[in-house]
């Protein structure tokens, strides 16, 4: 319930706090009824089996990790997805 009264309040491509702050799909985001043991299953083996994949969210990481800086990550976050609610 909370998730359909909340998909209909907020418009943003990304729900989870990577994709979000890095302004792109670093990592699937499987919820509500896509969340099971098989999608977590495929989702876990393209990264494990792929090295092309697993180099790139590694990749994405470490530039998350840098956008965010080492001290007041939360607050660095906190600060970028308020301008990015700002600006739309």
């Amino acid at each position: 319930l909370t998730y359909i009264i909340g998909k209909n309040l907020i418009r943003v491509n990304n729900i989870g706090m990577v994709n979000i702050i890095s302004g792109e799909k670093v990592v699937s985001e499987l919820i509500q009824k896509d969340v099971n043991e098989d999608t977590i299953y495929s989702e876990c083996k393209k990264i494990l089996i792929n090295r092309s994949v697993y180099e790139s969210i590694k990749e994405k990481f470490r530039l998350l990790r840098e956008k965010l800086g080492s001290t007041g990550a939360s607050e660095s976050a906190a600060n970028i997805i308020y301008s990015l609610m700002n600006e739309s």
